[in-house]
């Protein structure tokens, strides 16, 4: 099905009359190119969403916070994070650590972290 419809347009693309079996092929190609970046594509955003439920909820409410409070692609002072006092300072090392094992948090240095978007912004809880 999906055959003849992409082979007619890379024929017109060419401004030919005649489809040939090269045409054909590389249409094909094309067509099995494209299908395995979209599936790649879909399932790097499930791989997102088992990322998202995998947090725990201290470590998506203290996400939220910082994402609230400083956005993204800001260097946040590991003090602050401390000083939010919005959890217990156990909780909220727990957290930070686990932001930090899922990915959603990485430290530029000793004292700062910076948040990495892993939530679209209709996500949120």
């Amino acid at each position: 099905m999906v055959v003849p419809k992409i082979s007619s347009s890379m024929t017109r693309l060419h401004f030919s009359q005649e489809i040939t079996k090269d045409l054909i092929n590389r249409s094909v190609s094309i067509w099995e190119n494209t299908y395995l970046y979209a599936a790649q594509t879909a399932s790097l955003q499930l791989n997102r969403t088992a990322k998202e439920i995998s947090l725990f909820p201290n470590a998506r409410k203290l996400y939220f916070w910082l994402v609230d409070h400083y956005g993204y692609s800001v260097n946040i002072p590991k003090k602050e994070i401390y000083a939010s006092k919005i959890s217990h300072v156990v909780e909220l090392e727990e957290a930070v650590k686990n932001l930090l094992e899922k990915g959603a948090l990485y430290a530029p240095d000793n004292n700062h972290v910076r948040l990495v978007e892993i939530y679209n912004s209709t996500q949120k809880p």
